[in-house]
C-alpha cells in the first residue's frame, strides 16, 4: 500500500510498466512534468515487477522539483497471489498491463488516482482530471475509437462484445489507457475479485485487461472529452475512417486529434520507430530531455536494420484482408505477424 508523500495537494499519477517499456515511461513521465503547476504537489507512482536497479534510480531521478515526487513500487507481492497464470498476454501488450486491477488496493489512502499508459503523451496539465466528480461511477475515460472501428469493421467484434463480455451499449465501451480511478467505490464493490471472476469465464480477452474493466465497469463510467485520450493510429489503416467511425464521431475525433490533451500512441505502430509518421514529434520532443533519449535512438537503429518486417504489415491492403478473414484465421495471423515481428 502506498502512503502519500505529500500532505495536501496532492495530484495522485500512476503509470506500470516492465524493463522493456522503461525508456518510454520515462518520456511520458516528462511530458505529465513539464506540464505541472507550480503550485499543486505531484505524486508519481509506478508499478512494476523485477526492474533493475538502474532503471528505478532513473526513474525516481525525474523527481526534478520539490513539488514533483516519483517512486516505484513493486507489486510482487500480487502477483504471488495465484494471479500469474491467469494473465494472458498477446501481440505488444505486456503482465504490465494487468496492474491496473490492483490500483484501487495500492492507493487505499487515495480518494482518487489517475492511470496513464507508458505510450501517452501529455500536452496540458492532468491535474484537471482528478477534479472532477465521478459522483459514483468507478472511472472516468474516454470511449474507445478504436473498438469503434473494429466493430463497424472486423466480422465477430460485435459478437464478441455483446456475447462474451455481456456489455449492453457498445458506444459506452472506454479505453483503459486514461483511467481516473474511484478508489474509494473500486474498493466498496471489490474490483479485483470481480475482475478474477471474469478472468476465469472469459480466459483469453481480446483487449486483455481492458474488456474486463469495461464488463465489470458498465453503467458506471463517467465519460471524459475525447481530447484526453487521443488515439492517434486509427487513420493509419483504415479505409475509410469517416464511415468506419461514423460521421459525427469522426468530426469529433478529428477536432480532439488537432488540440489532444492527451496524446496515445496506441497500437503496434510506435513513435519511437517511425518518427516521421504524423504526431510523432510530440513523443520525440520529450524524448529528448529524459535519460533514456540515446537507447532510443539506439533501439531505433536497430529496429531499421529489418526494414521489410516493420514495413510488411504496415501495408493497408494486408489490413483490409485480414479484417474479412474468419475470428479462427485471423488469430493465427496475428500469432505468425507477432512471431515475425519479435
Amino acid at each position: 500500500m502506498i502512503i502519500p508523500y505529500f500532505k495536501n495537494r496532492h495530484v495522485p499519477i500512476c503509470f506500470s510498466a516492465d524493463e522493456n517499456y522503461v525508456p518510454y515511461l520515462c518520456v511520458a513521465i516528462q511530458s505529465v512534468i513539464e506540464n505541472t503547476l507550480d503550485e499543486l504537489n505531484y505524486d508519481i507512482v509506478v508499478l512494476y515487477e523485477g526492474l533493475s536497479f538502474y532503471h528505478v534510480k532513473n526513474i525516481e531521478s525525474l523527481s526534478s522539483a520539490k513539488n514533483i515526487s516519483v517512486r516505484c513500487y513493486d507489486v510482487k507481492e500480487y502477483m504471488k497471489a495465484g494471479l500469474r497464470g491467469l494473465f494472458e498476454t498477446k501481440a505488444y501488450y505486456t503482465l504490465a498491463t494487468y496492474y491496473r486491477f490492483f490500483i484501487p488496493d495500492i492507493f487505499k489512502k487515495y480518494k482518487k488516482v489517475l492511470y496513464l499508459d507508458c505510450d501517452i503523451i501529455a500536452l496540458q496539465d492532468v491535474s484537471v482530471l482528478l477534479d472532477i466528480d465521478l459522483g459514483d461511477n468507478f472511472v472516468g475515460a474516454v470511449r474507445d475509437l478504436g473498438v469503434v472501428q473494429q466493430i463497424n469493421t472486423i466480422d465477430g467484434w460485435e459478437k464478441y462484445f455483446r456475447e462474451d463480455l455481456k456489455i449492453n451499449n457498445l458506444e459506452n465501451i472506454f479505453q483503459a489507457g486514461v483511467l481516473i480511478f474511484n478508489v474509494v467505490k473500486f474498493n466498496d464493490y471489490n474490483l479485483l475479485e470481480k475482475c478474477v471472476e471474469k478472468i476465469h469465464i472469459l480466459p483469453n480477452p481480446r483487449v486483455l485487461d481492458q474488456c474486463i474493466l469495461n464488463s465489470v465497469c458498465e453503467y458506471r463510467v463517467h465519460f471524459l472529452e475525447p481530447e484526453w485520450n487521443v488515439m492517434w493510429n486509427l487513420p493509419f489503416l483504415a479505409k475509410d475512417l469517416k464511415s468506419e467511425l461514423g460521421g459525427d464521431v469522426y468530426e469529433k475525433y478529428m477536432e480532439a486529434r488537432r488540440n489532444p490533451y492527451i496524446l496515445h500512441y496506441a497500437s503496434f505502430i510506435k513513435p519511437w520507430f517511425e518518427p516521421d509518421r504524423e504526431l510523432a514529434s510530440f513523443f520525440w520532443n520529450y524524448a529528448r530531455r529524459t535519460p533514456y533519449y540515446e537507447s532510443i535512438l539506439f533501439l531505433n537503429l536497430i529496429h531499421r536494420k529489418v526494414p521489410f518486417r516493420e514495413r510488411f504489415f504496415n501495408f493497408k491492403f494486408l489490413h483490409q484482408i485480414y479484417r474479412i478473414l474468419p475470428n479462427s484465421l485471423q488469430g493465427k495471423l496475428s500469432e505468425v505477424k507477432i512471431a515475425i515481428l519479435k
